[in-house]
């Protein structure tokens, strides 16, 4: 469900941008899937490389993963449940970054954890490579890198 277009300013660009969401359903816990976004091993496993740049996973902490392709910093953590970070892929325009949200709903009784997903910012005609890409190198390599469910 895209949001209507709306212009976001950052500091070198004025860009018309929109809304992106995404769900999926993982069969682990809350806590794997927050570690699997903080944990700089684990990033790298599901990555298949290590991160170019890692300040750590805190606020402010930078980072910088695909050999540079996904850049970003980390704005907001609340363990196990939710992350926030400001996010750009590198065909984006200069300087212009999307704010991402990850939410991890667990459910006990099913033994699966929801990944709700939100990025705000998202250059218009970015939205379908951006999901593209996220279902891709991070949703399908998750689940196969940790063995958290199936692919579809």
């Amino acid at each position: 469900a895209a949001a209507a277009p709306t212009t976001a300013s950052n500091k070198t660009s004025n860009v018309n941008t929109t809304t992106v969401t995404a769900s999926e359903e993982f069969r682990t816990t809350a806590a794997e899937l927050y570690a699997t976004f903080t944990d700089p091993a684990r990033i790298a496993a599901f990555t298949r490389a290590q991160p170019r740049k890692f300040e750590g996973a805190k606020v402010g902490g930078k980072f910088e993963i695909f050999g540079g392709n996904v850049s970003g910093a980390y704005e907001a953590l609340e363990e196990p449940r939710r992350i926030v970070q400001s996010w750009r892929l590198d065909q984006w325009p200069a300087g212009h970054f999307s704010t991402l949200e990850l939410v991890f709903d667990q459910n006990d009784v099913d033994g699966v954890t929801v990944m709700r997903v939100e990025w705000k910012g998202v250059p218009v005609g970015q939205e379908e490579v951006t999901r593209r890409n996220w279902n891709e190198y991070y949703v399908r390599s998750i689940k196969t890198t940790f063995g958290f469910g199936t692919i579809l």
